[in-house]
């Protein structure tokens, strides 16, 4: 179950211009701390029954190194300033910022963003209208571009690539409460 959602007041043009400049960025392929869940760019290229996790981009991470990018962290920082003016919850910060690129082929699996219950809340933020999208628990939410999907951080959820959509393109902010 997700706990808010939001339309923000982002203008098309903006998230096309963001969109475009993650195109022109360095992506990696996302493989899950699981062994069991983790596979080499080479079984997936060789082997049609083995899936890619998407691919993704950190830009901030609280306790961790990674590649800082400025302008996504700043049109980060303002997806979370939006959202922490309208959510119920008393978000203090950002601990992770984390874009999302998936294709037809790839397929996520059921993660959390924190084990820690109370700690944290998630958002996922669309980029782009597409038939792909979000499963928080049990509920399926569609991308809708500029749209954010709230939920507590230890909630079960994953993405879900597009079927028809060429790919997916979205941004996914873990903030402490």
């Amino acid at each position: 179950m997700i706990d808010e959602l939001f339309d923000l007041p982002i203008p098309q043009k903006v998230n096309k211009e963001v969109v475009d400049y993650l195109g022109k960025q360095k992506w990696s392929f996302v493989n899950d701390n699981d062994e069991k869940y983790s596979n080499s760019l080479y079984d997936i290229s060789t082997n049609p029954s083995i899936k890619d996790s998407g691919q993704a981009i950190i830009t901030y991470a609280k306790d961790k190194e990674c590649k800082r990018d400025n302008l996504l962290n700043f049109f980060g920082h303002l997806i979370f300033s939006l959202i922490q003016e309208r959510s119920k919850f008393k978000i203090k910060n950002i601990n992770r910022l984390y874009w999302n690129f998936y294709t037809p082929v790839s397929e996520m699996n059921f993660h959390v963003d924190d084990h820690n219950p109370g700690k944290s809340i998630s958002a996922i933020y669309n980029l782009h209208t597409n038939d792909g999208g979000t499963f928080v628990q049990d509920n399926f939410i569609y991308s809708k571009e500029s749209q954010a999907i709230i939920f507590r951080s230890e909630k079960l959820h994953k993405g879900v690539a597009p079927k028809i959509s060429n790919c997916r393109l979205s941004l996914n902010l873990v903030m402490s409460i």
